[in-house]
């Protein structure tokens, strides 16, 4: 499996770098704050806010945004867009919901942080004590509803009650019996009762009552309302939904002088707000709105411009929060933040940015960042999305995609000829190869126009993986169970096919060729076939009976055979692993190899096929206490992606502990990114 993906593209600066972390700065004016390892200002994130699935309004100020970010609307700053982000005050990932109280947004996370967040002071409180608690298992944050001076959470195990002046957690109350509590969706307070939606139904209890944290003084209102999803209070009484809010069916419910009164059936549903006297209801494609009697009187299923034009394709609504003067403010999965009024008249904003958040390869090209989205399911099937390239330049994102995934799908991997500036290549899982022009997908050769071959001899199956180019600018591709076909600069394809490497591959995770034109490949772990391999081709691709390859098993049948190579601590003996997951050549022609099990390096390929195989070693570390004792770089650590800086520093993403900046050596580790002491929104790279 492939396991360079990240989930949110995260930018940092070279240029400033420290060695000493520091905290994130919390202070500042509006939209100013920032969050930075090393110093201020050298993190950014790249976020995509198309998926919105939360909204809210503080102090008539709309905010929007996604499990990874928010952002807000100010018109009376001459429309400005601010980021609400972990880069900037917010204190991790994994939002679950947002409400505002007074000049505070509140944020809850999946993991049961919460922040309090001042948006015009640039501040923002964290309360971690849920968070860190061992009591819960389950600590996700659903719903924030305020009353009386306190605001009452729903969260996986229960409910918290907070102290809105002390920013503190005042009380929890698992409302059953089950140690683990029982997952609460929403919460609200009306006439001194507090109730909690569940799947069990809505319990309620007597707020007055001292002795809640006592699932006993808990009592569910009504067996009709089990599988309540939503709560909230209109004029006093409480409206309930049963059903779901993943947009499928919803009964609304009054509860009111001890009865249980349907008076609405919708489909489609996603949640419930209120203010005062009026109840809204959102659904995929409309805005409802109840009056105090609970009668609809108005419907929003569109918005469009002040000229007419429609501004929303397919709607695509999950949240809304009620702006007052007549307006509202609506999270869209597909456009971002509207803002309306109820005649349907509005905007859409958005900050400029990628269009997913999740990616499967990365390249630069001078200052041009290039990203492919993710495109395969964890075992190698199609996901059958139309080919795209995101690209990042002068400050910009843009996009450009194939038509439909018959015309090109699941875009996989880059390759780009440092020689040659207009080299980009990407791979697709299925429809070929496609040329990086101006940003955009440019000629594309399939089995039909090229050397490349379809698994079924049709257009769909034309499966290519990692690519790399040679010193004579010829473009190495991995063409799933055909070996590795080569372009050279004048159209001609040529191909390599040889060792179980290539012979049995499923799929690629690397390719790259060195300065001595040695070319390195390895390929994911499929059943228990050796993984990697060395080949030449002593300069002449179209000639192969001079070619050589090493392997980790013995191929002696192969005329073309060399010998065996295994990654082995050359120095110790120890076997480290039985596969590469990332290799780069640095600026001395050293070889850093990662593994599931930490780093080797092989400090010269020059001699391969002179020697039959080549050696690695690891870098000890002295440990500098006066003694002659030393500890492997990275020992244990699953490696997923190496790369090397101008100063010739290795940049080094791990599965699950980070990103390390060691020294061009490797004898000295510079700096230890993690998601605990940094910006960055994941230790999984």
């Amino acid at each position: 499996m492939r396991k360079i993906i990240l989930t949110v593209l995260m930018v940092m600066s070279v240029a400033g770098l420290r060695a000493q972390t520091s905290d994130v700065v919390q202070s500042g004016n509006r939209g100013q704050s920032q969050g930075a390892t090393g110093s201020t200002g050298l993190w950014t994130d790249h976020i995509s806010y198309a998926g919105c699935t939360m909204s809210a309004s503080v102090n008539g100020l709309p905010v929007v945004g996604n499990s990874f970010g928010l952002f807000y609307y100010d018109e009376q700053d001459g429309g400005y867009i601010g980021k609400l982000t972990k880069v900037g005050m917010l204190s991790g990932v994994g939002i679950s919901a947002i409400a505002s109280y007074g000049d505070n947004l509140y944020v809850g996370y999946a993991d049961g942080d919460i922040d309090v967040v001042n948006i015009e002071a640039g501040t923002v409180y964290n309360i971690p004590e849920l968070k860190t608690s061992s009591l819960f298992i389950n600590k996700s944050i659903n719903d924030f509803s305020p009353s009386g001076g306190k605001m009452y959470c729903a969260f996986d195990g229960g409910v918290l009650e907070l102290d809105i002046n002390n920013k503190e957690i005042k009380s929890t109350w698992r409302i059953v019996s089950n140690a683990n509590g029982i997952k609460v969706n929403s919460v609200c307070v009306s006439k001194g009762n507090i109730y909690a939606a569940t799947e069990n139904g809505v319990y309620t209890a007597d707020l007055s009552n001292f002795l809640l944290e006592d699932y006993s003084q808990w009592r569910i209102v009504d067996s009709s309302t089990a599988n309540a999803c939503d709560l909230v209070v209109v004029d006093g009484n409480v409206i309930v939904a049963v059903g779901s809010k993943d947009g499928g069916e919803a009964t609304l419910m009054e509860v009111a002088q001890g009865e249980v009164k349907p008076f609405a059936s919708l489909s489609k549903f996603r949640g419930l707000t209120a203010m005062s006297d009026t109840l809204v209801a959102v659904g995929n494609n409309y805005v409802k709105r109840y009056d105090a009697e609970l009668r609809q009187f108005s419907e929003l299923t569109n918005v469009v411009s002040s000229d007419g034009t429609s501004l929303v394709s397919a709607p695509a609504y999950r949240s809304c929060a009620l702006l007052g003067g007549g307006r509202v403010v609506v999270a869209d999965s597909n456009q971002g933040m509207l803002i309306s009024n109820y005649r349907g008249v509005g905007a859409v904003h958005i900050p400029n940015g990628p269009s997913g958040n999740q990616y499967t390869a990365l390249a630069c090209v001078g200052s041009t960042l290039y990203c492919t989205p993710d495109s395969r399911t964890s075992d190698y099937n199609n996901k059958a999305k139309p080919a795209a390239v995101r690209c990042f330049r002068d400050g910009k994102w843009t996009e450009s995609r194939s038509d439909n995934s018959v015309q090109g799908r699941d875009a996989v991997y880059f390759a780009s000829d440092p020689n040659a500036p207009d080299s980009l290549y990407l791979s697709t899982w299925g429809t070929g190869i496609y040329k990086v022009s101006d940003g955009g997908l440019g000629e594309h050769y399939t089995a039909a126009n090229s050397g490349l071959v379809d698994l079924f001899s049709g257009s769909l199956y034309t499966r290519t993986d990692a690519m790399a180019y040679d010193a004579d600018h010829n473009l190495y591709v991995c063409n799933v169970g055909f070996g590795i076909k080569i372009k050279t600069p004048a159209g001609d394809w040529h191909t390599l096919n040889y060792g179980s490497p290539l012979k049995n591959t499923h799929s690629a995770l690397g390719m790259m060729i060195t300065k001595n034109n040695n070319i390195w490949f390895w390929r994911t772990v499929m059943g228990n076939l050796p993984s990697y391999m060395i080949m030449t081709t002593n300069g002449t691709i179209d000639d192969d009976s001079d070619d050589l390859f090493l392997s980790p098993s013995d191929e002696s049948s192969d005329s073309r055979f060399a010998g065996t190579i295994s990654l082995t601590d050359e120095s110790s003996g120890d076997l480290l692993s039985a596969y590469i997951t990332a290799a780069v050549e640095d600026r001395n022609g050293d070889i850093w190899v990662g593994t599931p099990r930490g780093l080797l390096i092989c400090r010269d390929d020059a001699q391969a096929f002179v020697n039959g195989t080549v050696t690695f070693n690891r870098v000890r570390v002295p440990r500098n206490d006066g003694t002659d004792l030393a500890d492997y770089l990275l020992d244990g650590a699953d490696i997923t992606s190496i790369c090397v800086d101008g100063a010739n520093r290795k940049w080094i993403g791990t599965s699950g502990d980070g990103v390390y900046l060691v020294s061009a050596d490797g004898y000295a580790t510079l700096c230890h990114f993690t998601a605990e002491n940094s910006p960055l929104l994941s230790n999984s790279i």
